[in-house]
């Protein structure tokens, strides 16, 4: 069975279902990954493993569908993102050095 591409894939669904449903959707499947993520907390990463497992794929498919369906209505999203992806990364980056972690004076950990 051949697929569509993913981006394909994923126009086809909000185009279905509409935008506003699946960002509905983006918002259940982030709320259903911090559910298992806070059993993790409590039990052990161990015990829910398969359980954060489908919610970080269900949360990862529906983020890149939201990237889809921004890339298609807003013409300055995909530079935007690059942008932005880019300068939280290198954030991250500086953070992780020790010497300028502790000259910047900003908390650790954080984006």
């Amino acid at each position: 069975m051949n697929l569509p591409s993913e981006a394909e894939l994923y126009r086809k669904a909000y185009r279905k279902w509409g935008i506003e449903a699946q960002m509905d959707m983006v918002i259940e499947e982030a709320a259903e990954l911090t559910k298992e993520i806070c059993k993790a907390h409590r039990k052990g990463l161990i015990h829910v493993q398969a359980e954060v497992t489908e919610e970080l794929v269900d949360m990862e498919i529906m983020v890149e569908q939201l990237k889809v369906i921004l890339s298609d209505h807003l013409h300055s999203f995909d530079g935007m993102y690059m942008r932005m992806r880019e300068e939280k990364l290198n954030r991250l980056d500086d953070r992780l050095r020790p010497e300028e972690a502790k000259s910047d004076g900003e908390e650790e950990g954080a984006l």
